[in-house]
């Protein structure tokens, strides 16, 4: 297996990906380490402080740490846009690019995980968009975005809290490989799946 090290923008991604690598059978160790960077504008202080010095044919074999380095990031509202921000760092700094949902669309995480839900609990998401759908009408509300949706979908599933007391539908503390709430075999993640293992294997 390859020495990776997987940069991801937030805890909710890297919440997500955590549990994934586990369901794909991949531990966590000092060979593959996974780093929230608290927010994608912190990603060129981080390659210009890490990425050379975690592998690099800039460098010598003798100065790098022998690690690739993987970036998981958000496209948001423009797939095409954050492609180029990102390749025209690639140019400089050597790592390989994954963006969510599907690394072709527009969307985030939350994107995914509406794709990912468990069939039989799509009513809760159909009933939250018809919410939205009523307050669009009347501009003095603010619309709520996905990450509100994902956290009513799980908050409408479960008690509310962990036995720690710890707030279950929170991002950070989803049980992402409880089948009755997600899929982690849904083709929807063919994608994601076939990049990971193709640069940890």
């Amino acid at each position: 297996m390859a020495k990776v090290r997987i940069y991801l923008e937030g805890q909710s991604d890297e919440a997500f990906i955590n549990q994934y690598l586990n369901h794909l059978d991949f531990v966590l160790n000092d060979d593959l380490v996974v780093e929230n960077l608290g927010g994608k504008d912190n990603l060129k202080a981080k390659v210009k402080a890490d990425f050379l010095d975690n592998y690099s044919s800039k460098l010598s074999g003798s100065k790098a740490l022998g690690y690739k380095n993987v970036v998981v990031f958000d496209a948001d509202d423009d797939f095409d846009g954050r492609l180029n921000e990102l390749t025209a760092l690639k140019a400089k700094f050597e790592f390989e690019l994954f963006l969510f949902p599907n690394d072709k669309d527009n969307g985030n995480l939350e994107t995914l995980l509406c794709e990912i839900v468990n069939p039989k609990h799509k009513k809760i998401l159909e009933c939250f968009d018809g919410f939205r759908d009523c307050i669009s009408v009347n501009p003095d509300y603010r619309l709520p975005d996905d990450k509100t949706k994902m956290y009513v979908y799980v908050d409408t599933l479960v008690e509310n809290k962990w036995s720690d007391g710890r707030d279950i539908a929170h991002p950070k503390n989803r049980n992402y490989q409880n089948p009755d709430h997600w899929n982690l075999n849904h083709e929807y993640l063919t994608p994601l799946k076939t990049f990971l293992q193709n640069h940890i294997q």
